[in-house]
């Protein structure tokens, strides 16, 4: 049962820092297609 608490505390975390980092990237690359059709027109 400890086992299995210690790993929560891990994994959670873990997971949210994960799921912002790929939030971002997908912002970024969001971004970047915006400038690009913005620069086309």
């Amino acid at each position: 049962t400890h086992k299995k608490r210690i790993t929560l505390m891990w994994v959670l975390p873990l997971s949210i820092l994960a799921g912002l980092v790929i939030l971002a990237a997908v912002a970024c690359l969001l971004k970047k297609r915006m400038g690009n059709r913005e620069r086309k027109e």
